[in-house]
């Protein structure tokens, strides 16, 4: 993944979290979803920003465990069962402890 490839990523996942607190929740989860595309396809070039693969992988989880349930037109997908392990992978490895945003559906911890 070349710098242009991860900028990619980090718009997306930045244009997911805005559409996220929009309430636009079909636009948040397709574009957090492009962004694991984009980090998953590209991993072997250039390593992503753990918080940022934490924050992708977490908030695209909570999303997709939402009781509502999806919205219409979002189909599930063979990974989205294995978010939540990938996010506490991330965790542990980085020793990392809670982050906090402004907002309470954006917890890390």
């Amino acid at each position: 993944m070349n710098q242009s490839t991860n900028n990619s990523a980090k718009q997306a996942t930045n244009l997911a979290l805005n559409s996220g607190l929009q309430g636009d929740r079909r636009r948040a989860i397709e574009t957090y979803r492009e962004a694991v595309r984009v980090i998953e396809a590209n991993k072997a070039d250039v390593r992503t920003d753990k918080l940022q693969r934490l924050h992708t992988c977490h908030n695209l989880s909570t999303l997709l465990e939402d009781p509502r349930g999806l919205p219409e037109g979002v189909a599930p997908t063979l990974r989205d069962g294995s978010l939540v392990a990938e996010a506490e992978a991330i965790r542990r490895k980085e020793r990392l402890g809670c982050a906090v945003s402004k907002h309470a559906r954006h917890v890390l911890c």
